[in-house]
């Protein structure tokens, strides 16, 4: 919620007082307030992620799926936001690893729960492009998800392929041989 309004769409994300004050925790110009940095993710941006019902964006319905009027974005369109608004402003070693703790999370939960498979398959996508640091060092800590999500009976065919991308992904970079 931003001013006691429920998000249904990007566009108010990064304009908030909420939203400012993560890029200063992210940049490393404003100490980490881990109770704001949380609720920002876990309450306002991160639900977007499993959000697939028809939605009203100006008394209009718009599916939150494919990419819309108001600021709905697609789910491919939020990880690329995501990560360039957020994940590679993240400067601060222990904001960037705390970060990727909670994304991993919210995203194992998104990805293993009774989600639509656009936003399960998503999820994983998250989490095979976290990084340990930017650019492209492969978040080592997502391995054992990224197995999860290939080899769990209740995983979805979708899931797994974006799973197995991210353990490519990490043996190019030669972390699974050192997990």
């Amino acid at each position: 919620m931003i001013n006691n309004r429920t998000v249904q769409t990007w566009s108010p994300i990064g304009l908030s007082d909420d939203g400012k004050a993560v890029l200063e925790m992210l940049n490393g110009s404003q100490p980490i307030n881990n109770a704001v940095f949380d609720r920002f993710f876990n309450d306002i941006m991160f639900p977007l992620f499993a959000q697939s019902e028809e939605i009203k964006v100006g008394g209009k319905p718009a599916l939150p799926l494919v990419d819309g009027p108001g600021g709905i974005m697609s789910p491919a369109r939020m990880r690329f936001a995501f990560k360039s608004n957020y994940a590679v402003k993240a400067t601060n070693a222990a904001v960037k690893q705390h970060l990727n703790e909670i994304t991993l999370a919210k995203m194992d939960q998104i990805a293993s729960d009774n989600f639509h498979p656009v936003c399960r398959a998503n999820a994983m996508m998250m989490i095979a492009d976290l990084n340990q640091t930017e650019p492209g060092t492969p978040y080592a800590n997502a391995l054992p998800v990224l197995l999860k999500g290939v080899t769990a009976p209740t995983s979805i065919d979708a899931v797994r392929v974006a799973a197995l991308r991210g353990i490519l992904r990490h043996a190019q970079s030669g972390i699974v041989n050192s997990a």
